[in-house]
């Protein structure tokens, strides 16, 4: 089951043979912590078509570290990973039978969708975890001194 704060939907996916393949690979990935600041994996539901996946974690510490990565690549092809949205506001929706599928281009506007029984829409999303520094790197000072002149 898809849970706001604790899944995110992965797009971009490369090819798969089967479903059965992509969820595992897209489980391994997430859940190496090394590859992509993962964690536990809760449940994986993919649409091999759209090559998109819906990603639910056991923390919602383990989705905000995921998400604040910049780069994730899988079977060496890059993907996209965003938070996932009650209510269709992401590209992926997860119907009442808890069954992906995809928005296929439509915007949220054109195709409203109603939130899953049992989620509060109007929860907050917590926000994006990463703040990017105040200012660009400054290198500590030099500890060395030049010799006085005489």
């Amino acid at each position: 089951m898809a849970i706001p704060g604790q899944s995110i939907v992965v797009s971009g996916l490369p090819d798969f043979p089967t479903e059965e393949t992509a969820e595992d690979k897209i489980t391994l990935y997430f859940q190496n912590r090394a590859q992509s600041s993962g964690g536990d994996v809760r449940e994986v539901k993919v649409d091999t078509e759209s090559r998109q996946a819906v990603v639910t974690f056991e923390e919602v510490s383990v989705a905000q570290n995921v998400l604040a990565q910049p780069v994730h690549i899988i079977n060496n092809s890059s993907i996209q990973v965003e938070p996932y949205l009650p209510g269709g506001t992401g590209a992926a929706r997860v119907d009442s039978a808890d069954q992906v599928s995809m928005a296929g281009g439509d915007s949220p506007s054109t195709s409203p969708q109603q939130p899953q029984e049992g989620i509060n829409p109007a929860l907050p999303v917590p926000a994006h975890p990463y703040q990017p520094p105040a200012s660009p790197y400054q290198p500590p000072a030099s500890p060395y001194q030049p010799p006085a002149s005489p």
